[in-house]
């Protein structure tokens, strides 16, 4: 099985990012405009994990997107 790998680059300030699976699979979502409880209830159904679990890695990954300005919040 080969894991799947979404690769995002910074090319402003000469970063590049790697997600993993899980990571590619919610940014799959969020681009589709998925809501966050939804992905989250996706996630931890595809990966059996628990939902405080899903919940907190989705909120700290999407964070982190935020913070290396990878995607943006829209009012």
């Amino acid at each position: 099985m080969v894991a799947q790998c979404r690769h995002c680059v910074d090319i402003e300030h000469g970063r590049y990012y790697a997600l993993n699976e899980v990571g590619s699979r919610i940014w799959t979502m969020m681009c589709k405009g998925v809501p966050f409880a939804e992905i989250v209830d996706r996630v931890c159904a595809e990966y059996d994990v628990s939902r405080e679990r899903g919940e907190r890695d989705a909120a700290l990954l999407l964070r982190q997107l935020l913070d290396a300005s990878l995607i943006r919040c829209d009012p």
